[in-house]
């Protein structure tokens, strides 16, 4: 089974989804990253399709789904409703929740509302949407790398790096992205980029992982559109502390104590570095966590892929075994 189709909010979005495997498959939902990526060809290579029934979909403003970059009625809770429309209009009764980076991050908020539709839950490379994460990556991450950390803040004054506010990186680069003026726009979503893929490249060379090819074609001249469109929904999530109250949920999880949670975690992760994780694990004291040596971010490295196949079979057991 292959269908790809739309679903229409009532709030002005047209949310692109995609099916994959047998009708009668495991229910699984691939939530990706971002916020403000989209899901790929590559992101169906993590399910078998004999076994599971896999569903991916854009989130709102993002990939194939409409109007693109659109960030009105764009927030986490609607994320959540557009989840849960998804899996009622496929007659899924409860389905598992795999998500990486910002997708862990919006699994777990869907969890916590919807604990009676998952099934199981399966977390790549942590990210809760704290300060101090949000910090590491616009800060702390320039020790590594400094050459690039001075082209991404070299247009942002104010920059304090003895008392230091992700806000100013934040705003300065919202500002640019939403500006009229396309070239500027576009140069300022093209540094931010730059500075991801730096960051990422610290752990394995582009040639080396899906996922990083994915960052450089996208960043193409023919995919100015796509950068800009994608880099608006990123910053209206982190300049709005992706519609998040603080800590909320770390504080939250204990109600998912039912629910069966592996998480994949680098060692090597520059991006969503592995505090997180072990801080969400002690929390989810019930997970199962697989610290990977050597492994970064990407969700396409093969110690990482390769650890997210073994849960899957995992999981897969598990609920074949009503365990």
């Amino acid at each position: 089974m292959n269908k790809k189709k739309y679903f229409e909010s009532q709030d002005g979005h047209s949310i692109y989804f995609e099916c994959a495997g047998h009708e009668d498959g495991i229910p699984i939902v691939f939530l990706h990253g971002g916020p403000g990526s989209g899901c790929s060809e590559s992101s169906k290579s993590f399910f078998d399709k004999e076994k599971w029934f896999s569903v991916f979909f854009d989130q709102r403003g993002c990939g194939l789904s409409k109007p693109p970059g659109e960030t009105k009625n764009n927030d986490t809770e609607k994320l959540v409703e557009d989840i849960e429309i998804l899996r009622k209009l496929l007659g899924v009764k409860k389905w598992v929740v795999f998500g990486g980076s910002w997708g862990s991050t919006l699994a777990l908020k869907y969890a916590c509302e919807h604990p009676q539709n998952v099934s199981a839950l399966i977390l790549r490379g942590v990210f809760l949407a704290s300060n101090t994460e949000i910090d590491w990556f616009l800060f702390e991450l320039r020790r590594f790398i400094p050459k690039n950390w001075n082209r991404f803040i070299q247009n942002i004054q104010n920059i304090n790096l003895k008392n230091y506010n992700s806000s100013v990186i934040i705003n300065h680069y919202y500002k640019a992205i939403f500006s009229e003026n396309r070239e500027h726009a576009l140069k300022a979503a093209n540094l931010w980029r730059a500075w991801e893929e730096a960051g990422m490249r610290l752990t394995y060379s582009p040639d080396q992982s899906e996922e990083t090819k994915n960052i450089t074609n996208h960043s193409s001249q023919n995919n100015d559109d796509k950068i800009l469109s994608s880099m608006k929904v990123h910053l209206h999530y982190l300049k709005n502390n992706c519609f998040l109250k603080k800590d909320e949920l770390i504080n939250k999880v204990k109600i998912l104590e039912s629910i069966p949670t592996f998480i994949i975690q680098g060692q090597l992760d520059t991006i969503c570095p592995p505090e997180t994780a072990e801080a969400l694990h002690k929390k989810m004291s019930w997970s199962v966590m697989n610290r990977v040596k050597g492994a970064g971010h990407g969700a396409y490295e093969k110690p990482i892929k390769n650890a997210l196949i073994k849960a899957l079979e995992i999981v897969e057991g598990k609920l074949k075994n009503g365990s």
